[in-house]
C-alpha cells in the first residue's frame, strides 16, 4: 500500500494503449453486431415478403401462383 504516485504512473503509456485497444475492439465488436442485426431484419423482411406473396390471392379467390388452369378454356384443341 506504500506506492507513491511516480510508481502508479509508471506504465502509464502501456496502460492507455491497452485502454485504446479494448475501446476499438468495442467499437468494432458494437458495429459488427448492428451490421448483423440489420441483415437478419433484412433478410427477415425478405422471407416474410416472398411467403406473403405467394401466400395472396387474386380477387376471385384463386391463389396467384396457380394460373395454369384459366376456367372455360377448352384443353383440347
Amino acid at each position: 500500500m506504500g506506492e507513491s504516485a511516480s510508481d502508479r504512473f509508471r506504465n502509464y503509456s502501456e496502460v492507455m494503449r491497452r485502454h485504446e485497444r479494448d475501446m476499438r475492439i468495442k467499437e468494432l465488436t458494437r458495429i459488427l453486431v448492428i451490421f448483423m442485426f440489420v441483415v437478419i431484419a433484412i433478410l427477415g423482411l425478405l422471407y416474410f415478403l416472398i411467403v406473403h406473396k405467394k401466400n395472396q390471392k387474386d380477387p376471385q379467390g384463386n391463389p396467384t401462383h396457380s394460373v395454369a388452369y384459366v376456367q372455360d378454356s377448352p384443353s383440347t384443341p
